[in-house]
């Protein structure tokens, strides 16, 4: 009984030095406030019956100062006869997040399309986890009995391409769906399954779906991406460690 007691006095007077340890990891873990780029939201579009942009500031779209989020949503957007944009949104974290969707119908052409996030810069973290994900649907609304969806973005030409440290063209991170074919509706995913060490020091960050789209037909998607400054573990790792020590003296 004596031992235990001896056990519980020493464990409550390392608590409040562990407890120090670990706002002090979380502290400098934390990436700072982030910044965008001047062009918040940008969709162009081409097809042989001309082409189309349309694009929105970062001035223009709503921003929290408390979390460092800027969040933007639209719908029913015209690009001519080329397309129509029948939603979209954007929510940029400076912590560092970027999640972007859309809704897209295509005019009587075949028509390639272009969606651009803003491109978001924080301070270099060194070699932090990235993870991200995308989801597409295809569904045929034209006159041909076949839609068909063929992705122009990544290095291996994808649908959708998370891309960091943006000198042009940028190093890709993670890329999804290469392409689709339906003669009703169709949808497909992809992911990194998790978190994945980035072996480089990243400071900036953009998402970018970019496909063919056949005529006439609808596609939307969703996606996420992320990046943390270290891996959530270490932490846990350090403060197992200095508990292991006392033990040990």
């Amino acid at each position: 009984m004596r031992r235990l007691v001896d056990s519980v006095h020493s464990l409550l007077r390392i608590v409040p030095t562990c407890l120090a340890l670990v706002v002090l990891l979380c502290a400098n873990s934390t990436a700072s406030a982030g910044e965008v780029s001047t062009t918040f939201f940008a969709i162009e579009v081409e097809s042989s019956l001309g082409s189309e942009s349309w694009s929105i500031d970062s001035a223009d779209v709503d921003f929290d100062p408390v979390t460092d989020t800027w969040t933007w949503a639209g719908a029913g957007i015209s690009l001519g006869e080329v397309a129509t944009l029948n939603q979209a949104n954007l929510t940029i974290v400076g912590d560092p997040q970027i999640a972007l969707g859309f809704a897209l119908t295509a005019g009587m052409a075949d028509t390639t399309v272009t969606i651009t996030s803003a491109i978001l810069s924080f301070d270099p973290l060194v070699n932090p986890d990235g993870a991200a994900s995308a989801g597409v649907t295809l569904t045929q609304t034209g006159g041909d009995p076949t839609a068909t969806l063929v992705g122009l973005t990544g290095d291996l030409g994808s649908t959708y391409a998370g891309y960091y440290n943006i000198v042009p063209p940028g190093t890709v991170f993670a890329e999804f769906i290469p392409g689709l074919t339906t003669e009703t509706t169709i949808s497909d995913s992809g992911s990194t399954g998790g978190w994945i060490p980035i072996v480089d020091t990243v400071s900036s960050m953009q998402a970018q779906y970019s496909f063919i789209l056949s005529a006439e037909d609808q596609t939307s998607g969703t996606s996420n991406f992320l990046i943390v400054p270290e891996p959530a573990g270490f932490t846990l790792l350090i403060l197992g460690g200095v508990v292991l020590m006392r033990r040990r003296r």
